[in-house]
């Protein structure tokens, strides 16, 4: 997962702080609405998929 690596040249979070981040993304409006300005379903987009990756990995 190409987000996942980038975040690792900063900061290298856990599954659930990962889950979080995402989350974050996609509730805070103001997070929210520059994923959305490059498409107006990206922010969804990123908590789902950052989702399926994290249960994938826990498993």
């Amino acid at each position: 997962m190409g987000w996942r690596k980038h975040m690792d040249y900063f900061w290298t979070p856990n599954l659930d702080q990962l889950l979080a981040l995402a989350n974050g993304c996609n509730d805070d409006a103001r997070f929210k609405a520059n994923f959305d300005k490059m498409h107006p379903s990206l922010a969804g987009f990123m908590r789902e998929a950052v989702k399926a990756y994290v249960e994938q990995r826990k498993k």
